[in-house]
């Protein structure tokens, strides 16, 4: 298995539209998925900024996040390797 290197901020952005992309399957909102979560919801709105000053997320929120959608951290962090890898992110 070869180890691909991405830079860290594409690495950070392709995590967070991983994210997005759960979000979108699931239907869930920000204020869901904060009010499930415990991310304070001007937290995660700076975490999941598109553009702009975007807030750098830690390993716990992170697996908070992926608690409250009900998915891995292993599956979002595949999804935005996948997403790197393929140019999508």
């Amino acid at each position: 298995m070869s180890v691909t290197q991405f830079e860290p901020h594409d690495y950070e952005q392709a995590v967070v539209a991983a994210l997005r992309a759960e979000m979108s399957r699931q239907g869930i909102s920000q204020r869901t998925l904060s009010t499930r979560s415990g991310v304070s919801r001007s937290r995660l709105m700076r975490i999941l900024a598109e553009e702009g000053q975007t807030a750098p997320m830690t390993v716990t929120v992170l697996e908070a996040l992926c608690r409250a959608l009900g998915v891995s951290m292993t599956r979002v962090l595949t999804d935005a390797e996948n997403m790197l890898a393929t140019g999508r992110a």
